[in-house]
């Protein structure tokens, strides 16, 4: 017969080699490798337990705790949910979930002779869970003891990493690692992506330009260079064969942000030429664009003017010509009083002009991510460019319908519009996130990204063991890429562009990054929030992508409220040809701040004081003005009333310390130095 053994630190198998399970510690749950997990991750009270194939997510880790009445109770890695029993149970009854502890009580019953392997019994042992159908998302029940001939055995196995309880670099990581595993792939030039298409293709390398831009890892640029190589060899160098507009737009933002990147002109190139070539046929006397070529000629979508109004936008950062920031300024106007709710931020998806361009009609009203995504991105990038606040106002009005609207009604706000598998809406979430980012960093708002991050979370809990995470971020994708909608079976195994989504809020949710900085502590290339033609060369330095003059690191969010700064301390190195200068806010003359000009081969400390304070909150850029390659590693400013300046070599008694905390006997040369306490300035 079998019995329970309670013991102080919890309950002992009835065999030696059955093992025991300790308090505080968690466990994975599984019988015949099916794991137990809240229903799609769902952080509803009452939402259903199933067995599902193992995928290492926090949400089907539990921890155990010892009731101390003979029951444990087991409760949720993922937002601290317990197994739970309905308040009637009764024969065939499914096991739920809850934050609430009532009715959160069980019996663990050692296997004999089995290591770790129990029977989970109700609190009055009158019940034993049953796992009777091993599909994934079965439900677990409840049947009388007497009734069960052979139990269903679980095993509990100890799970030794720590549980993340937010998302994290790691987990973004392994969302990519999944992603490129199951759909990168060799083509007959370069690599693609899932099977090869247009508009998607070139979301899909914008998702690879947000890894790099948020990482700086060199290891993205291989895989845009592989992956616009394939694209050029299926689809050309002019794309104006392509009838829809929109789809130039897009594949131009992938190649003017390549050269931002990278410094290839040659991408640059590419987006000037096709950009023209589609902007000629598309512009209409009333300043919006066409949408396609094929549509009506008086037709006018949001899908094709929020896209250009940033492609423009980029190609007047990349280029200085006034032209293209004058057309993003009156397209966005003209994409404003036609398919924009001017009170709270609803973009409209199309309409169409009356026959003489004076009158224009919304036709649908529909409110879509990417649309809201690309106005978000529109406005902000041209409060950016002009300082204008009107753009940064309409901006925040976007986000927040975005945010009430196309989410579900929880406390994570999680994005569930455009649940479906394949396709093109399967993909535009990814989009909206990508602008949602751009906007908390330049507004100096960190709760957008903490959006972004537990939608991130939320997606990952809901990937298969592959590590891929399908479109449907509200459940659990499936281990045989196919999603049932309707009566049409998706098969999404090679649909590489809904998935891309969770790799786009993986990357776009700032992790791990510091989003506001303390101008007075120490400042690493990693922290970056932008970057040109740089890229991380090790895990807090960066190095000049060439040995070109103009490319930069951008920290934005940079505090000086403390006291104000009156120098600057970096440390850097270079060749003969290599300067750095630091700006404020904007690379222009009356923003230089600081110039490097002594660089040499090996890394050290340059300390340069300025003739001002700077006080408040800035954006900084490090700039290589020089024709040499640079590596930036650091940089410090300090307060002019925590300075003391130091002419000569300091005695061998005194303390003296660099800022990474290295003492010496005496100072080693010029920088920055902490001397008897003092921070002090060696020139």
């Amino acid at each position: 017969m079998k019995k329970f053994v309670l013991l102080g630190c919890l309950l002992l198998g009835a065999s030696a080699t059955s093992g025991a399970q300790t308090p505080g510690r968690y466990y994975t749950i599984s019988s015949q490798s099916k794991c137990l997990s809240p229903e799609n991750s769902d952080i509803a009270n009452g939402s259903d337990i199933v067995a599902w194939t193992t995928t290492d997510t926090p949400a089907e880790k539990w921890l155990l705790a010892d009731n101390g009445n003979g029951t444990v109770s087991l409760r949720c890695g993922y937002k601290d949910k317990y197994i739970c029993t309905p308040t009637s149970a009764k024969d065939g009854s499914t096991l739920t979930s809850s934050t609430v502890k009532r009715n959160a009580a069980w019996k663990l019953q050692a296997v004999p002779g089995k290591n770790n392997v129990y029977n989970i019994l109700s609190s009055n042992g009158s019940f034993v869970v049953m796992l009777e159908d091993l599909a994934d998302g079965s439900h677990p029940t409840l049947r009388p003891v007497g009734n069960v001939s052979v139990p269903t055995e679980w095993s509990f196995d100890e799970v030794t990493d720590i549980i993340p309880e937010r998302f994290d670099a790691r987990i973004r990581d392994r969302m990519m690692t999944g992603f490129i595993n199951q759909y990168y792939r060799p083509g007959y030039n370069g690599y693609l992506l899932g099977s090869g298409g247009f508009w998607s293709d070139a979301e899909m390398i914008e998702v690879i330009l947000d890894a790099f831009e948020t990482t700086g890892n060199a290891k993205y640029q291989n895989y845009y260079q592989q992956l616009v190589s394939n694209f050029l060899a299926r689809q050309g160098r002019d794309w104006s064969y392509n009838a829809f507009n929109d789809d130039i737009a897009w594949m131009v933002l992938a190649c003017v942000r390549g050269y931002k990147y990278f410094g290839d002109p040659d991408y640059l190139d590419l987006a000037r030429e096709n950009f023209e070539r589609m902007y000629a046929r598309a512009i209409q006397p009333a300043g919006t664009l066409r949408w396609s070529q094929n549509a009506s000629d008086h037709g006018s979508n949001s899908c094709i003017n929020g896209p250009a109004i940033i492609a423009l936008c980029y190609l007047y950062e990349m280029t200085g010509e006034d032209l293209y920031l004058d057309r993003a300024k009156k397209l966005w106007k003209a994409q404003y009083d036609t398919l924009c709710d001017k009170n709270d931020g609803h973009i409209w998806d199309s309409g169409s002009w009356s026959d003489d361009w004076t009158t224009f009609n919304v036709g649908n009203y529909w409110g879509s991510t990417y649309n809201q995504g690309t106005m978000i991105g529109a406005s902000i990038k041209l409060y950016r460019l002009t300082g204008d606040t009107s753009y940064k106002s309409y901006a925040d009005k976007v986000y927040k319908w975005a945010y009430n609207s196309l989410t579900a009604n929880n406390s994570l706000r999680v994005i569930n519009a455009c649940q479906t598998a394949t396709g093109d809406l399967s993909g535009f979430k990814g989009i909206l996130v990508r602008y949602v980012r751009l906007y908390a960093e330049e507004i100096g708002d960190e709760s957008p990204l903490q959006w972004l991050e537990d939608n991130a979370f939320h997606a990952f809990q809901n990937s298969n063991s592959k590590g891929v995470v399908w479109s449907k971020w509200m459940s659990k994708t499936p281990e045989n890429f196919k999603s049932i909608e309707g009566e049409e079976v998706k098969d999404f195994s090679t649909d590489a562009f809904g998935a891309s989504t969770a790799v786009s809020v993986a990357f776009n949710a700032h992790v791990n990054r510091t989003f506001a900085k303390n101008a007075y502590d120490e400042i690493t290339a990693d922290m970056m929030d932008d970057i040109k033609w740089w890229r991380l060369s090790s895990r807090n330095t960066t190095t000049t992508d060439k040995a070109t003059c103009g490319s930069w690191l951008c920290f934005k969010n940079v505090d000086f409220s403390s006291g104000g700064a009156s120098a600057i301390s970096v440390s850097a190195s270079g060749d003969d040809e290599t300067s750095i200068a630091i700006y404020l806010d904007n690379i222009a003359d009356d923003c230089l701040v600081a110039k490097i000009e002594d660089l040499d081969s090996s890394m050290r400390q340059h300390t340069v004081e300025f003739d001002r304070t700077i006080t408040g909150s800035h954006t900084v850029y490090v700039v290589n003005v020089g024709e040499g390659r640079g590596v930036f590693r650091d940089m410090v400013f300090s307060s002019a009333s925590s300075i003391q300046e130091v002419m000569a070599d300091c005695h061998e008694d005194y303390a003296i310390y660099d800022l990474y905390g290295r003492s010496y006997m005496n100072i080693p040369g010029k920088g920055i130095f902490i001397v008897n306490g003092i921070k002090t300035i060696i020139r």
